[in-house]
């Protein structure tokens, strides 16, 4: 069997390597290799391939509820980042609404995932429309019953206070039976866990947090504070899952441990790798130790 890759015109960057032992959904793998592929091969090394399992297995996860064919699906990501999830999802057909205030990717903090002018015009190379606003001082726009997705990956962590009244925002702006994904870290993961028993923060590094502005994570959940928030919002919660043994493998420096240098390949080439190896062991057998949730909420018809 032929296996899938990311490629741009500069040649192959990313490669699935789990795939013999892992059958992904086909479309996923397509949709998320398409989406890599619209990047430069250095962000596909310095930022891509730092998250490629965690895009790859988010996309199988949900493409278990949702059509492989999202032809007119209104889809609005909140949040959207560098959009490699926006751009999957308009390759599957979606017309989405990319909305975020851009500023971590401004050229003054050099983000590994490209400037800002960069994702805007990517977006609109790809037909998804861009929408520059502050979540968090403006919240959503007004349009009530507008969409039939709308998305929130790895946002919720990084607000600097409560979710409430922007998944309330999510839940007006869905048509009735429309969904809200969300995906966020699990604060009980086990590297959580085994800093904490080593008298570690579970934080991001203090000093990350003293500098302004701060871009990191400020509050994490568990899965069953998740499902209550979304709940709490007038959601039913329709879908849950704790990310596949595979996924922690993304989150690795290649063979240098250079910050700008990540690789989709696991080896064992060091006493960290070993212990990460460990790591992705344990959380096979107890799910509550992975390291990502995905949640999708229903808004009653």
């Amino acid at each position: 069997m032929t296996e899938t890759v990311a490629t741009t015109s500069s040649g192959t960057v990313l490669k699935n390597h789990w795939k013999r032992l892992r059958r992904w959904n086909p479309r996923a793998q397509e949709a998320v290799d398409w989406a890599c592929a619209q990047f430069s091969p250095e962000i596909q090394r310095r930022g891509i391939a730092r998250a490629y399992y965690d895009f790859l297995w988010t996309m199988d996860e949900l493409l278990k509820i949702l059509p492989s064919d999202l032809s007119g699906y209104r889809v609005l990501d909140v949040g959207c980042g560098a959009g490699v999830l926006a751009l999957a999802f308009r390759h599957l057909g979606a017309d989405v609404t990319a909305l975020d205030r851009f500023d971590e990717y401004e050229d003054d903090y050099d983000n590994q995932m490209g400037s800002a002018a960069e994702i805007v015009a990517r977006f609109e190379r790809n037909g998804i429309t861009v929408a520059r606003r502050d979540l968090v001082a403006e919240g959503l726009p007004e349009e009530r019953g507008t969409y039939d997705i709308v998305t929130f990956f790895a946002v919720i962590e990084h607000l600097p206070q409560s979710p409430q009244k922007l998944l309330k925002q999510m839940h007006d702006v869905l048509k009735p039976g429309g969904r809200v994904i969300i995906t966020t870290p699990n604060h009980a993961w086990i590297r959580t866990r085994l800093r904490l028993l080593a008298g570690r923060s579970a934080h991001h590094p203090l000093n990350e947090w003293w500098e302004t502005p701060f871009f990191g994570h400020v509050r994490e959940y568990t899965m069953p504070e998740a499902q209550a928030m979304l709940r709490w919002s007038g959601f039913a919660v329709e879908h849950s899952a704790l990310s596949s043994w595979q996924h922690v493998a993304s989150r690795i420096r290649g063979r240098n441990g250079s910050p700008d240098e990540w690789t989709t390949r696991f080896t064992l080439h060091s006493l960290e790798r070993w212990v990460v190896g460990a790591s992705l062991i344990l959380s096979a057998i107890v799910p509550s130790l992975r390291w990502s949730m995905l949640l999708v909420g229903r808004k009653p018809k």
